[in-house]
């Protein structure tokens, strides 16, 4: 419980972050399923997903420091084994990895194949960015390659969950088959 309350008290924008991908779900979800081929639940997923890793990673960090660039980056990234072993327990590296699963899990669900592997692709290139930007810019974050890894990780259980799922989701249950006896 402590690792979600720092987490929590960590992001000064949280709960506004939160009422605003709340919103953005709710008024955005039929657009986005469409443009995206997939279904409205999977869209609000996306949303909620992506806006709350948004919130929690480029949004001012803990209110020590004036508001400030973080001058360095960690750059001795773990094994994908030791983020998996993250899992054992809730800390802030398990709480990076299961921060990107729901994205993969949406973005394996689109009914496009070609969609899947596009947003796929976005996913895969969100976590460099998201630690280009809390290094580029003044919000008390430093970027670290252990988050890239661990939301990598997240993502590839979220896109390998989704693929498992996916035939029993996507299956067009609007198809009625008919026989004919003649």
């Amino acid at each position: 419980m402590y690792q979600f309350q720092l987490a929590w008290q960590g992001t000064s924008l949280a709960l506004p972050g939160a009422l605003i991908t709340l919103c953005l779900a709710w008024l955005g979800r039929r657009d986005i399923a469409r443009r995206l081929a997939m279904p409205v639940p999977v869209a609000i997923l996306l949303i909620v997903g992506v806006g709350a890793m948004l919130t929690l990673t480029l949004s001012p960090g803990p209110p020590v420091l004036p508001l400030q660039r973080v001058p360095y980056c960690v750059w001795s990234p773990p094994t994908v084994w030791d983020s998996v072993l993250a899992l054992r327990t809730l800390n802030l590296r398990s709480l990076n990895v299961l921060m990107f699963a729901p994205i993969g899990l949406a973005c394996a669900l689109s009914r496009s194949r070609p969609m899947v592997f596009r947003l796929v692709a976005a996913g895969l290139a969100t976590p460099f960015a998201v630690e280009f930007l809390q290094y580029l810019l003044p919000i008390r974050r430093g970027c670290d390659a252990a988050d890239v890894v661990d939301n990598l990780v997240g993502l590839s259980v979220g896109v390998l969950a989704g693929l498992l799922l996916r035939p029993l989701l996507l299956a067009d249950r609007s198809v009625v088959r008919v026989s004919s006896d003649n």
